[in-house]
């Protein structure tokens, strides 16, 4: 992969073909980054042109890491995207068993709704003392 490097604008820039990469990771990677560098990118018939902006001073050899590095979250985000994939069924049953179980008796509901009503006018007083605080403030 050619990395191009504009070390006055602390800027590199290189082309991911998107066979490989999917856009919505590029752009979860991008979050990850948004303290080192700011990510700009675009599309070309290869693929993905991505520019990084150190957000410090950068000589080659920092613009060749942090494109390194914003290459391995990359990967990162593409593997926890497979990994999803792979246990998704799993997740779904874990899931549903887990909202099964958490189903209540009438005597929980019942016991969820007294301690509702005794809780009411101390969450009524607590808010109004807030709204005075803000008001103050």
């Amino acid at each position: 992969m050619d990395h191009t490097y504009d070390e006055k604008q602390g800027e590199v820039t290189f082309v991911l073909e998107s066979k490989y990469y999917r856009e919505e990771h590029l752009t979860q990677a991008a979050y990850v980054f948004a303290k080192q560098a700011s990510a700009f990118m675009g599309k070309t018939a290869a693929g993905y042109e991505v520019t990084l902006k150190s957000k410090t001073p950068a000589d080659r050899e920092a613009l060749r890491r942090l494109a390194g590095e914003f290459l391995n979250e990359l990967i990162s985000e593409e593997r926890r995207f497979e990994t999803f994939r792979e246990n998704k069924k799993i997740i779904e049953l874990i899931v549903t068993q887990a909202l099964y179980s958490a189903r209540q008796t009438p005597e929980q509901e019942a016991e969820a709704a007294r301690i509702t009503r005794e809780m009411d006018p101390i969450a009524e007083k607590l808010i109004a003392r807030i709204r005075a605080e803000e008001k103050v403030a």
